[in-house]
């Protein structure tokens, strides 16, 4: 007893190995109605023959590529539901003493034969013949067997699809999350965005052609523009490269991923002929390492035309509302005071000790916080006179909780309608800002103490 309770447990544990081998070696355990039980994985190669069409995909370093009826980039979820069909094919059926020549089965025309090639050298080869009088089934021959097989209509179905079905119409193959820097380049310019770790959080920062803080909002909303660019159609019969205007792009669009890999797109000349399926202007693109010509939807290229201060980071002070303990003004033409946060909320230091009015100093709170560049006017100013900014109209001081530090921010001479030059202590640069950081200071002390 004690041995044969050892030979079963020996050979439970060789199964087990068994079973572990051909799973870690093929990747999955085929289940038992398999006829190849194969990995699509091992797959190396697909031809697809039916009537006057024929599809031929192939894999090279581990993706799919269409060779028939056209070379181009196969989408890999529509290539593999081709191979899937094979593979892993389960038939519903087989008759044994068939005469598989007989034209009841259609079998020496079929509609569909398919050879697939795995591992080195090995192929399977199935054709697909004429359906059965009900039901959703097809007869079908498997090549050095000698049953007729009869499996599922719905192999024939995805067998059929056309050849434009297996097109990868997006242009770059990388996830949002796994861009590490962007560079846009048109019109002389050339903008560069570079992911960054900082305080432990990934931060985006513009590289070229200044060093700056970029608008991660911006940043995160172009790098998913490209991500997301989709061919509404393919040039059938691709020509030189300027005959599309992409020996000169208009635009170059380079990502770099996590891994270092790049994928780079070339913008090219407006498609002057009109597509049925798009009542919008088109442009001709290709994208690197891809042999296709795409047509694309220019309202989607030119959202890509970015400038530095579209990608630019606008907030001028890094700091919240909750922080801030005490706030000084000095004003040539407008009241000059100051204001200090009690327990029981923000009191007038100067020119007068009182309350102050909740809803005007929130006003102020919110100005200073929210304080954005319009524009960006002189990186390194050599004069400040020019701006109002060697003696300022106006100089709002900011204290911080836990800071011995002062934030100042310096208001010089309007620039246009409705924006004043601007200056911080956190850079030389010279701004432009919106007139509502002045508009909202007060004039008269009244305006700003608290009558209760």
């Amino acid at each position: 007893m004690k041995v044969f309770l050892r030979s079963a447990a020996a050979a439970l544990v060789f199964i087990a190995l068994l079973v572990y081998v051909f799973t870690a070696e093929r990747g999955r355990v085929p289940e038992k109605e398999e006829i190849f039980g194969l990995d699509v994985a091992d797959a190396i190669n697909l031809e697809i023959v039916g009537g006057d069409s024929e599809v031929l995909l192939e894999k090279r370093e581990g993706t799919w590529y269409v060779n028939k009826p056209f070379k181009g980039l196969a989408n890999e979820t529509s290539a593999e539901e081709r191979v899937r069909a094979i593979a892993e094919l389960k038939p519903v059926g087989k008759r044994k003493d068939a005469d598989l020549d007989s034209d009841d089965f259609g079998l020496n025309k079929p509609r569909v034969t398919a050879v697939l090639r795995y591992g080195q050298g090995n192929e399977v080869k199935v054709s697909i013949g004429k359906d059965l009088p009900v039901g959703a089934e097809t007869y079908a021959r498997i090549e050095g067997r000698e049953e007729l097989y009869i499996i599922p209509s719905s192999v024939l179905t995805t067998l059929k699809k056309t050849a434009e079905d297996l097109r990868e119409k997006k242009l770059v193959q990388v996830k949002d999350d796994d861009v590490r820097s962007l560079k846009l380049s048109h019109d002389g310019t050339e903008v560069k965005v570079e992911n960054r770790r900082e305080a432990d959080e990934d931060k985006w920062f513009i590289t070229a052609p200044i060093t700056a803080r970029a608008d991660e909002f911006q940043v995160e909303q172009a790098v998913s523009k490209v991500t997301e660019l989709k061919a509404e159609a393919f040039v059938q019969e691709v020509g030189e490269a300027s005959k599309y205007g992409l020996d000169k792009p208009s635009l170059r669009v380079e990502l770099v991923d996590k891994d270092g890999k790049k994928s780079g797109i070339s913008i090219g000349a407006e498609c002057k002929e009109p597509m049925e399926t798009s009542e919008t202007d088109l442009v001709f693109a290709r994208a690197d390492g891809r042999d296709e010509v795409m047509i694309l939807k220019m309202d989607a290229v030119e959202e890509l035309r970015k400038k530095p201060l579209d990608l630019r980071d606008k907030s001028l002070v890094e700091v919240s509302k909750d922080e801030i303990n005490y706030v000084r003004v000095q004003s040539k033409k407008r009241l000059s005071f100051a204001l200090k946060r009690l327990p029981d909320g923000w009191h007038l230091d100067r020119p007068v000790k009182a309350r102050a009015k909740p809803a005007k100093v929130d006003d102020i709170l919110w100005d200073i916080v929210q304080l954005e560049a319009r524009d960006y006017i002189e990186e390194k100013p050599d004069d400040l006179k020019q701006y109002g900014l060697a003696i300022p109209d106006t100089i709002i001081e900011v204290h911080t909780l836990g800071s011995d530090e002062v934030l100042k921010i310096k208001i010089g001479y309007a620039h246009g309608e409705d924006a004043h030059y601007c200056q911080t202590s956190e850079s030389d640069e010279v701004y432009a800002v919106s007139d509502m950081v002045l508009l909202d200071l007060p004039t008269k002390v009244e305006e700003i103490q608290s009558s209760s």
